[in-house]
């Protein structure tokens, strides 16, 4: 009997006046079966069925088990009973949103798993100045993503087919180290998150084709002295445009393949060395956004994957 299933009964979803009890690998929830029939097709088919003798019941309540983690059940119905409040100002766990998208897609909860879907574009996204502003230091997305977040995100565009997210996901996924992307991420219940074999294979050759496209990329936009002479007032733009240059070849050691990165603190790092004065700073930042929209431009190719409208 599914009653004898049950270990515990959840302490933040069990309503006394609840008309349904979902269990979830022993972990009872009683929760309202109108709410799930209003917003999710799966349960509004299922209730809709005559319910037979057979039906296991609990304190008048029919049960229904399903092979889902309590944790990620649990996020759900958080969200779920918070109605047009989803995913607002608040700053939610990457963790939350990656099981509501799992399980609203899996029972076709559509409109939070648009919801869902829209908060996880809001960083994994296909704007240059939207990425921009999201690496901007002091900056906070609506969730908080941690680095191996990364290899679930690339999952969730493949289950829900946003390919527009695949490029920076696939992306934020070359930062990782390469023993991460082989052996996965474990996650809170046990089960561990890896890339598949053609997603792997797109992270360890994306990670050349970025190297590669990041020197063509700066030595396109090197120093040259024609474009900052009239303006420059000062001797170190050459000198510093050298260091730049020279740290280029670094990248791959330093700054593991991060070439959208900004070079904005490095700029403010290097100011007191090689002081210039207003008109080389402007150019140099200009030289950085350039090179950087340049990337971007090519992040498709780089990460073997087809975006139609990337910009």
């Amino acid at each position: 009997m599914l009653s004898d299933q049950i270990e515990v009964r959840d302490e933040e979803f069990w309503y006394e006046d609840g008309s349904i009890v979902l269990i979830a690998q022993g972990v009872a929830f009683r929760v309202f079966r109108g709410l799930l029939a209003q917003h999710s097709e799966v349960f509004r088919d299922m209730l809709s069925m005559p319910q037979q003798e057979e039906t296991s019941m609990l304190e008048g309540c029919p049960m229904v088990e399903l092979h889902d983690s309590p944790e990620d059940l649990r996020y759900l119905l958080r969200e779920l009973s918070l109605g047009g409040r989803r995913f607002g100002p608040a700053e939610i766990k990457f963790t939350a949103l990656a099981a509501v998208i799992r399980l609203s897609h899996k029972y076709q909860f559509k409109d939070l798993l648009k919801d869902a879907v829209t908060c996880l574009k809001s960083y994994f996204t296909d704007s240059f100045d939207v990425w921009s502003k999201s690496m901007e230091p002091g900056s906070r997305p609506i969730f908080h993503l941690e680095p191996a977040d990364a290899i679930a995100a690339v999952n969730l565009t493949r289950l829900t087919r946003e390919v527009s997210m695949l490029p920076t996901a696939l992306y934020s996924c070359c930062q990782l180290p390469t023993e991460l992307l082989l052996k996965g991420i474990r996650r809170a219940d046990g089960t561990t998150e890896r890339l598949d074999e053609d997603d792997l294979i797109r992270c360890i050759d994306g990670k050349a084709n970025l190297l590669i496209g990041s020197r063509r990329a700066r030595d396109d936009v090197s120093y040259d002295p024609a474009s900052v002479r009239q303006s420059c007032k000062c001797s170190n733009y050459a000198a510093f445009s050298t260091f730049i240059h020279e740290r280029i070849l670094q990248y791959g050691e330093d700054t593991r393949f991060s070439m959208l990165s900004s070079w904005e603190s490095m700029i403010k790092e290097k100011g007191g060395v090689f002081p210039m004065c207003g008109g080389c700073i402007y150019r140099m930042k200009e030289k950085d956004v350039d090179c950087r929209k340049r990337i971007w431009q090519e992040l498709p190719k780089y990460m073997g994957v087809s975006v139609p409208g990337w910009s």
